[in-house]
């Protein structure tokens, strides 16, 4: 394989709108409204998105998993290799979630201070 179909979208969940914390940034969306979003995610090599499935890449201190069910059901139900994600700080790292290897690739922690290196992938082609 030499060519790659990569899926790209900017929205992500806003799990913590019980208590307002993202209503007001932009490119968040209820589950609900992901839901009928995702619902064409084509059957690709890597998803990039700005917040990490649920499961996977998505644990912040005090508040537990906040990534997005819908983005981590897609990912199962269409076995997609990769997805390339970011905006939990506390995250960084390449995580499992089935089939998929999700990459946290938040490089700032949770006060906005720079923890980590930019990360490098070599994605290898499957056989």
């Amino acid at each position: 394989k030499t060519a790659y179909e990569i899926y790209q979208c900017d929205w992500s969940s806003d799990v913590c709108s019980s208590d307002l914390m993202f209503n007001e940034w932009p490119f968040m969306k209820y589950e609900h409204e992901l839901e009928e979003l995702w619902k064409d995610m084509p059957k690709c090599d890597v998803v990039v998105v700005h917040g990490p499935p649920y499961g996977a890449g998505d644990i912040v201190r005090y508040r537990g998993y906040q990534g997005s069910p819908t983005l981590a059901n897609k990912l199962e139900e269409l076995e997609i290799p990769w997805c390339i994600c970011g905006h939990i700080h506390e995250n960084y790292g390449i995580h499992r979630l089935g089939k998929t290897r999700v990459v946290n690739a938040a490089i700032l922690d949770d006060q906005y201070i720079r923890r980590h290196d930019p990360m490098r992938l070599e994605i290898v082609p499957s056989v």
